[in-house]
């Protein structure tokens, strides 16, 4: 009987994912206000084109920023580690 909910789930995440865009999951290192570094997973669309990872970062960094204008801590570097 588990097998069967696990063909269930797996054809249900096939078709939500069939509407998504691709994401793609990279190590990145987020530097905050007061210097404390975070090690985070960092998910995001896949680029329609081609993006140096710096423009990457910036933007991450600026959206983040935008988009929880209530933290306590900003961000204000994200390194995306390169493997």
């Amino acid at each position: 009987m588990m097998p069967v909910c696990l063909f269930a789930m797996d054809e249900l995440l096939k078709i939500e994912n069939m509407f998504e865009q691709e994401t793609i999951t990279r190590r990145c290192v987020l530097t905050l206000q007061d210097g404390a570094k975070i090690h985070a997973m960092l998910t995001m669309p896949k680029p329609k084109k081609a993006m140096f990872l710096e423009v990457m970062e910036q933007n991450f960094v600026d959206k983040l920023n935008k988009e929880q204008p209530n933290l306590k801590n900003k961000v204000v570097k994200c390194h995306i580690m390169r493997n």
